[in-house]
């Protein structure tokens, strides 16, 4: 067969704004740069929606051995993949999406939802049919109670060595974002523009990442240009190595997109705007603390230091919390939002909200 383009390691969010119906052959070499996997998911979804995804995977697969195949489908992406796909050839042009779908699937109701990998482990939403993942919804019958919640989540985190034991209270910060935000994501991300339910893939992405030195961290190409120099800025003021990145992200309307524009406000500004105390997309019903998700998050941020990354349909930004002065209280988040270098119109559809922070330092100090 005639090669095909691959979508190859270090994906970056320019490359995913150029990919049409007919996407780019995927293979077990396949990656994304730091924060570009939650983009990619939601430009699956607008993709899929506007007609056939054609996709293809460089690898052979053999339909009568699909153990070693469902074994490279390693990332939240490559599921997403599979499940948008209306076709998906292999090296060999045969179209196996169905026989590995059907085994993929049965697969993850079998783990309740939670695939680990390596050094990531994912929890798979599938809507609109498993839209609460069963190792996260335990005996509930919708979605679990923060407390339950909090104790699956912990337990992903702990298995990858993200959080020591003793949790400082910014951790809690953040465990607790992740639980806000993934509710978020189960109410607003499951309906496109059209406010009808659709067919795609969200999820919680917990990844852990190493660094040898200060040469390593200046060669990785899964390193875009901000992070790089956030990670080498921890190295060199605290010899921070390792590394923690969570993700929870979806193929929803974005965020600023379900909020009411106020007079004169561009797009960006709304998005700065959904970030304020007491903004909210989320009904008054008790269930919730109302419009301290998004605040909650950029709270722990500042506290661990952290990065912050936000995708909202076509907007992208970041804060690099190292720079940000010891006077930030947290409630401004819209006078530090810097627009992500070349993230702006990669797609339209998607929320995906990321932090990055360290685990471990030399001296023992966290700043």
């Amino acid at each position: 067969m005639t090669s095909r383009s691959w979508i190859s390691e270090g994906t970056t969010l320019s490359q995913i704004a150029t990919w049409t119906r007919t996407l780019p052959a995927i293979s077990r070499r396949t990656s994304f740069e730091v924060f570009a996997e939650g983009v990619a998911i939601g430009k699956l979804a607008e993709l899929s929606m506007g007609g056939q995804l054609i996709a293809a995977t460089n690898d052979e697969v053999r339909v009568d051995a699909l153990d070693e195949s469902v074994k490279g489908i390693d990332s939240l992406f490559k599921v997403a993949l599979v499940r948008a796909s209306s076709s998906l050839r292999d090296s060999n042009g045969q179209d196996i999406r169905a026989p590995l779908w059907f085994r993929l699937w049965t697969d993850i109701r079998s783990s309740g939802g939670m695939v680990a990998k390596g050094n990531r482990v994912y929890l798979v939403s599938i809507d609109p049919t498993y839209v609460v993942p069963g190792y996260l919804r335990g005996t509930s019958r919708g979605f679990p109670t923060r407390p339950a919640f909090r104790a699956t989540i912990l337990s992903a985190f702990e298995r990858l060595g993200a959080i020591p034991s003793g949790l400082t209270e910014a951790e809690e910060q953040l465990l607790t974002f992740v639980f806000e935000a993934a509710h978020n994501s189960y109410e607003h991300g499951r309906l496109g523009p059209d406010k009808r339910a659709i067919r795609a893939v969200r999820g919680i992405m917990i990844e852990r990442l190493h660094t040898v030195n200060r040469l390593d961290v200046e060669r990785r190409y899964d390193f875009p240009g901000p992070v790089r120099q956030y990670v080498l800025d921890k190295f060199d003021s605290s010899g921070a190595r390792r590394f923690a990145c969570c993700t929870v992200a979806d193929a929803g309307q974005g965020i600023h997109h379900t909020l009411s524009a106020e007079t004169g406000e561009s797009d960006w500004e709304r998005l700065k705007r959904s970030f304020r105390p007491g903004v909210t997309r989320k009904p008054h019903d008790g269930t919730m603390r109302p419009g301290l998700g998004l605040d909650g998050l950029v709270r722990a941020a500042f506290n661990l230091r952290a990065m912050f990354f936000v995708r909202s349909a076509e907007l992208s930004g970041y804060v690099d919390f190292t720079r940000v002065s010891e006077g930030f209280d947290g409630s401004a988040l819209g006078d530090v939002l810097i627009p992500w270098p070349g993230g702006q119109n990669v797609g339209s559809m998607g929320t995906s909200l990321s932090v990055l922070w360290p685990l471990g330092f030399s001296d023992g100090e966290q700043r």
